[in-house]
């Protein structure tokens, strides 16, 4: 290697300086060679890396982690699944069929429609119980204290319209208990419950509206208290101060949480309300709101011993029936 003088100016008496490899003979030069980490990787390389990764993440605590969890959401969801499939069929065992289909029904309409009816039955109740929730002794046949028609689309948007007892409507021509034939003729709606049950409630319902009905539901005294207590009570904004001795009702207004005895005589009150029956049908539509938002509560939904109390509590004592349809 020949270097530049120190005063030499850089131009033309300027000499290029000489590499090792340009001074070796290409016969003695050392072959270069590639590293794998330094060149380009093949695909059968990406392969192998990635698989490797995989491996070393499969075998880390974060993985077996993730794959704990996995399998324990998995077996929460099937235990989920089978203990609500367990209650349904256990509730639709232990409800109170009912004959409910008019002797002659209506042809089928659109949507499916529900007739759900609250009955002064005291059945369920003992003694000492009809006394402290002042519901008295039964008088005769039973009466539809609530009547309430839900129509639901074939989008599944319900309606939901309540029927006060008092109105004078067309109870078809039937068969009275005894036997006898009575004809067409204008009478209280309730009354067509006392005189005929459920099938002339049905029949009477269906001549008065024209929506042919699909299934009927009832529930009496003590299903209304055994409900509210199996979901914890029920959160409702009572608009006034209460204090009825007929139903034993006596709260504050403002919003506060009943239990089952004064949400029963909260829906049963009326002789306090200047409102009446109207008063009535609108609280009695409160509770069932109330009722609905608390049972979608994820505190009450997703606990299983909840939803065992609930279903018992609704099952017990109450009567359901799907009439003959087509849907």
């Amino acid at each position: 290697m020949v270097a530049a003088p120190d005063d030499a100016t850089p131009g033309a008496n300027a000499r290029p300086v000489a590499s090792r490899d340009q001074l070796t003979p290409k016969a003695q030069r050392p072959e270069r060679r590639t590293s794998p980490e330094s060149g380009p990787r093949s695909q059968r390389d990406v392969q192998q890396s990635v698989k490797r990764r995989a491996r070393m993440f499969a075998t880390s605590p974060f993985a077996q982690l993730v794959s704990r969890l996995t399998r324990l959401i998995g077996l929460t969801a099937c235990a989920y699944v089978g203990l609500y499939a367990y209650l349904a069929f256990s509730t639709s065992g232990s409800l109170h069929k009912v004959d409910a289909a008019a002797a002659t029904p209506l042809a089928d309409t659109r949507g499916t429609n529900w007739l759900l009816v609250g009955s002064d039955s005291r059945d369920g109740l003992t003694p000492a119980e009809q006394m402290a929730l002042h519901t008295g002794k039964a008088l005769g046949n039973q009466r539809a204290d609530a009547i309430i028609l839900v129509h639901m689309d074939g989008l599944g948007n319900p309606t939901i319209i309540s029927i006060p007892r008092d109105s004078f409507l067309t109870i078809p021509a039937h068969t009275a208990t005894d036997g006898k034939k009575i004809g067409s003729r204008k009478n209280k709606v309730n009354a067509a419950y006392a005189f005929g049950g459920a099938s002339l409630l049905t029949a009477t319902i269906e001549a008065n509206t024209g929506l042919h009905i699909d299934h009927f539901m009832e529930i009496g005294f003590a299903g209304i208290r055994d409900i509210t207590d199996a979901i914890g009570g029920v959160e409702v904004c009572v608009p006034r101060n209460y204090v009825d001795r007929n139903s034993g009702l006596n709260v504050k207004k403002g919003c506060q949480k009943f239990d089952g005895k004064t949400a029963l005589a909260y829906v049963r009150m009326r002789y306090a309300d200047p409102t009446g029956d109207i008063g009535r049908i609108q609280r009695q539509q409160q509770f069932l709101s109330a009722v609905i938002h608390r049972v979608a509560k994820p505190s009450n939904f997703l606990n299983p011993l909840a939803m065992m109390h609930l279903a018992r509590a609704g099952s017990e004592d109450r009567k359901s029936t799907r009439l003959n349809s087509s849907h």
